[in-house]
C-alpha cells in the first residue's frame, strides 16, 4: 500500500524546495535520509505506515488543551497521512503520559462529555415516558 506524503511536505516540493521537504519528512516519520528522499522520488513510500515521531502539531495541542481528544486524533491524522488510526491513538496516549497535568485535563473533559450526554439520555428517556403515560392515560 503507497502512503501519500503529508500536505506539509507536498506544499514544501510545490514551492521547489526539495530539501526542506526531506527534511520534513524525515521529522514526521522518523525515516532516515535515503528513504525520505526515495519517498519524495516516488510521490509516497510503499509497506507498512510510518511511526510517529516527535511532537504533535499546535493544532493538535491545541485540540488536546480544550479537551477534544477525537479531535486531536483527527488532526493528528491529517497532519501525519501515512499515520494509522492505531499508531495515532498510540501517539496520542503517549504524548499525554508524558504530559501529566494535560492527560487529566482530556480525562476530565471526556467525563464532562459522558456525563452530559447521560443527563441528555435521561431527559430523552423522561420525556419518552411522559408521553407513553399520557397515551394510556387518554
Amino acid at each position: 500500500m503507497r502512503n501519500p506524503l503529508p500536505t506539509d511536505v507536498q506544499a514544501l516540493l510545490l514551492s521547489g524546495r526539495v530539501i526542506e521537504a526531506i527534511r520534513r519528512l524525515r521529522e514526521l516519520t522518523g525515516m532516515g535520509l535515503k528513504e525520505a528522499k526515495d519517498a519524495i522520488d516516488a510521490g509516497g513510500w510503499d509497506g507498512a505506515q510510518a511511526p510517529f515521531a516527535g511532537q504533535p502539531g499546535p493544532a493538535v495541542q491545541q485540540a488536546l488543551h480544550a479537551g477534544q481528544y477525537i479531535d486531536a486524533l483527527r488532526l493528528l491524522r491529517d497532519e501525519q497521512p501515512g499515520l494509522g488510526l492505531k499508531e495515532a491513538k498510540q501517539a496520542l496516549d503517549d504524548y499525554l503520559v508524558s504530559h501529566p497535568a494535560l492527560q487529566q485535563q482530556v480525562q476530565a473533559s471526556q467525563a464532562e462529555q459522558h456525563k452530559a450526554w447521560r443527563k441528555l439520555g435521561f431527559l430523552a428517556l423522561t420525556v419518552l415516558i411522559s408521553w407513553a403515560v399520557m397515551q394510556f392515560a387518554s
